[in-house]
């Protein structure tokens, strides 16, 4: 099955279908499931939701999810939420994060935040940092910048560049570049945004060779960006 579903991605919209077909017609609740979010993609949402309740009732776990997402897009929203509630009760890992982006999209930020707290309660890591963006929106700053500094602990890189746009927000700016330097310098692999926004810092503070170096290790960790910062700073230095 795993052989087909791999190579329905690849396949021209007549075989895979084709593909998805043969899987349904063997009683396979993932081809129920793969074959409803084809659908779901072609704009073909009664279809959809057919095949993605055929795979719910088949016992599929991850279904649910894909059919709220059919139901969302229908604006049957109440339906949608039931089907987000039970994949919360599958127990799946990543399950309240979805429910609490669910209520985030509908401004229902109290429930979100609830959703969030519990998927964290549950070992679910990934909850820190939408939690933290969740924060921020409220006006919660110290909670948000919590969020972030445990996200980056568990060395998410990701948070380190929203941890310093909080700080930059608030004026802050002391710690703006403390938090990248620190994150920079340590052990852990850095995403090739963060040497650039230190770098910018050190051309406004008037280090422009320090500048320069961040721009360097950005273009090794695959920033396209930072080499149009070196040329710039090369061109100004002629």
């Amino acid at each position: 099955m795993d052989v087909l579903l791999s190579r329905a991605k690849t396949a021209s919209p007549e075989e895979a279908e084709e593909i998805y077909k043969h899987l349904i017609s063997r009683g396979s609740s993932m081809g129920y499931m793969t074959y409803g979010n084809w659908q779901a993609k072609r704009g073909n949402l009664v279809e959809a939701e057919r095949l993605l309740r055929a795979a719910a009732g088949m016992g599929n776990k991850h279904a649910p999810v894909s059919l709220g997402r059919v139901l969302e897009k229908q604006e049957r929203l109440d339906e949608a939420r039931v089907c987000y509630e039970e994949f919360l009760r599958s127990g799946e890992r990543n399950a309240a994060v979805v429910l609490a982006k669910f209520h985030e999209k509908r401004g229902n930020r109290s429930e979100a935040e609830k959703a969030y707290l519990a998927a964290l309660e549950q070992g679910d890591e990934t909850a820190r940092v939408p939690l933290a963006k969740l924060y921020e929106k409220m006006g919660k700053t110290e909670s948000a910048e919590r969020m972030y500094l445990a996200a980056i602990q568990r060395e998410d890189g990701g948070a380190v560049g929203l941890l310093a746009r909080l700080y930059a927000r608030s004026g802050d700016l002391g710690r703006q570049e403390q938090v990248l330097e620190d994150y920079i310098t340590s052990s852990a692999a850095t995403p090739s945004g963060l040497p650039v926004i230190l770098g910018k810092i050190r051309e406004r503070q008037g280090r422009v060779e320090e500048a320069l170096a961040l721009y360097r290790m950005a273009v090794t960790l695959g920033s396209a960006a930072a080499s149009v910062e070196i040329e710039r700073l090369e061109r100004a230095a002629e």
